[in-house]
């Protein structure tokens, strides 16, 4: 896992490749009161990717979380498919944490960002030298 800080919004992008169910219900919600609810059967972990927003953890303030399942992938353009996806719900995650929907005077920033969390997955996957 490869952990980013987008400073300009202040929040945490936790990237993960094929990440293990138990570890991430250990790791981000073992403390319920720390973030939204989660019912405890999620079939995420069988999709190709999926992104989660954090309200906090012990360390960080808010955390999205985006894991991206190698194994389901059927080529490098479903991966790219995958990684532009599950950036997009990021950046959704991030715009509600600071209260900014979608609309024409944002649409710029948002493009910007889902362009950022896709260079962080991608170098996540292509780039695995940290934890």
């Amino acid at each position: 896992m490869k952990k980013f800080h987008i400073d300009v919004y202040d929040v945490w992008l936790h990237v993960a490749v094929n990440y293990p169910k138990n570890k991430f219900f250990k790791t981000y919600f073992a403390d319920k009161a720390c973030t939204e609810p989660l019912e405890t059967e999620i079939d995420h972990f069988e999709a190709k990717g999926f992104s989660w927003g954090i309200l906090s953890t012990k360390q960080h303030p808010r955390v999205l979380f985006i894991n991206i399942n190698l194994e389901k992938a059927e080529g490098i353009l479903d991966l790219i498919d995958t990684i532009t996806h599950e950036s997009f719900h990021s950046a959704v995650g991030v715009a509600k944490f600071i209260d900014t929907p979608l609309n024409d005077s944002t649409e710029e920033p948002y493009a910007y960002l889902v362009g950022f969390i896709s260079k962080c997955v991608y170098k996540t996957i292509f780039e695995p030298k940290d934890e």
